[in-house]
């Protein structure tokens, strides 16, 4: 049979060869396939977690072409990911879906489904894995064919595929050391968005405090996530920048730090407090709990950060307890990183989020039967004398929030800008190219009128607002 680009066996006419996985097996197809006589049939309920694979040897630094031919009868909402070196979501090279607006629809065919990728080794492990889903659609048995893998005739470019980062506190004492957080991230948009690249880098420090005491060089290793956090010591009061260089001129500037003779009482601090996991609908690329707290922290360089998954309609108590409680308190460092125990819970009155103060299960409103609203909620943690903050998002999206429930006590921050745009205002205020035409975001609806933040102030409802995430990626913040 003839190869697909660096596959020599992309169209299993050969069996199984130089493939590997459970829940697959290679069919004879009286009907022309999409290249020769022969597809692969697979059984998610067969798979195990290292899915079907393939190796493949590469060029460090070389762009590639995945595609591939896949026949599922109920591909719906579902997503088929693609991971090479390694199966964590940082690992991850594409997300495959189906076809928009058939979920709940009869076959669709055989679809094609292309990415493409930077090699960061000589030799990889490519991994499809098990379909996931938004709302636990199931993709029943699918077939592959055409697997191609192929060189581009492009290498790794700056700007293009990934970005440097130079992280500061927003505060330093003078004299006192604080930390520098230097990242390489992958910047293309597709499955490895946001994450630490591995790539080999020699970069400089340098900045505008004459006096600062700075490290020589930063290096990045082949092979390993670009990630790297060193001591700086500013010496000048004043507000200073870093900047960091690598050996083909390519920098970043860090943002700005204001440096004064002793640390100020009131700091700066940064943090999301609205991430969600695989244990909602984001699927094994949301991550676990540990996953996005280290990202957090490591990676984005926050200063505080919350679970806040759906509590009820996606995760037990028991889930809540035994996994985002304890890596609450894992991550939990008083002076380093700050983390808040929360839920999401969603009524006709508006998506809210709720951060504990503790992790008494006493503390949680589910009493084993989703609330009704959410003054049912509030009532809840009035009744137990609870410190609670409620902070509703997506305002004028889905269930818009209820400015007509007001409670001093609790409700004190709405969410205005998150992945789902802005609900300042009505409007088309969005950016992120992921959600468009999806009817989940402001863009495509507009917000409805009388629900947005700006509406709230006007009634008289005087709350703050915050930006987070509600990421399901694995990459908060």
């Amino acid at each position: 049979a003839r190869g697909q680009g660096l596959l020599a066996n992309g169209s299993f006419e050969n069996g199984m060869t130089g493939w590997r996985g459970k829940g697959a097996v290679v069919r004879r197809v009286e009907a022309k396939a999409p290249h020769g006589r022969h597809v692969l049939q697979v059984n998610p309920a067969e798979m195990d977690e290292d899915g079907l694979s393939f190796q493949a040897e590469l060029t460090p630094g070389k762009e590639y072409s995945l595609s591939f031919r896949i026949n599922a009868p109920q591909f719906k909402n579902t997503w088929l990911l693609v991971y090479m070196d390694g199966l964590s979501p940082y690992d991850m090279v594409a997300s495959f879906r189906g076809p928009k607006g058939r979920r709940g629809r009869g076959p669709v065919g055989w679809l094609r489904r292309s990415g493409t990728f930077i090699a960061t080794a000589k030799r990889s492990r490519f991994h499809f894995a098990r379909p996931t889903s938004w709302r636990g659609d199931k993709i029943g048995k699918f077939q592959l064919d055409d697997v191609r893998l192929t060189p581009t005739g492009r290498s790794m470019t700056y700007g293009r595929d990934y970005e440097y980062r130079a992280i500061l506190p927003s505060e330093a004492a003078a004299g006192q050391a604080v930390r520098l957080l230097v990242t390489g991230l992958w910047v293309a948009r597709g499955g490895r968005y946001g994450i630490p690249a591995k790539l080999a880098a020699k970069l400089t420090v340098a900045g505008d405090d004459a006096k600062a005491a700075l490290p020589g060089s930063i290096t990045f290793e082949r092979g390993r996530p670009a990630v790297s956090a060193v001591e700086v010591t500013f010496n000048t009061p004043g507000v200073h920048r870093l900047t960091v260089t690598d050996a083909a001129g390519n920098r970043a500037i860090s943002n700005p730090v204001r440096v004064t003779a002793k640390m100020p009482e009131l700091r700066h601090f940064w943090g999301d407090l609205h991430i969600h996991t695989v244990y909602q609908h984001g699927g094994p690329k949301a991550g676990d709990e540990n996953d996005n707290y280290r990202f957090a922290r490591d990676v984005a360089g926050l200063d505080f950060a919350a679970l806040s998954e759906h509590y009820a309609s996606c995760i037990t108590p028991e889930v809540w307890l035994k996994r985002m409680a304890v890596a609450t308190r894992k991550f939990y460092r008083p002076g380093r990183f700050a983390t808040l125990h929360g839920i999401e819970s969603g009524t006709y009155q508006g998506h809210h989020n709720y951060y504990l103060r503790s992790d008494d299960p006493l503390d949680l409103h589910d009493r084993r039967d989703k609330p009704r609203s959410t003054q049912d909620v509030m009532d809840f943690y009035h009744s137990r004398a609870r410190r609670v903050l409620v902070v509703p998002h997506h305002l004028a999206l889905l269930q818009p929030v209820d400015w007509l429930l007001r409670d001093r006590d609790y409700h004190r921050l709405v969410e205005v800008y998150s992945n789902h745009g802005s609900s300042e205002e009505p409007g088309p205020w969005w950016r992120a190219p992921s959600y468009r035409g999806s009817g989940n975001n402001y863009k495509d609806s507009g917000g409805l009128p009388g629900h947005t933040w700006r509406d709230g102030l006007a009634m008289g409802r005087r709350v703050g607002a915050i930006g987070s995430g509600d990421s399901h990626s694995a990459r908060p913040g």
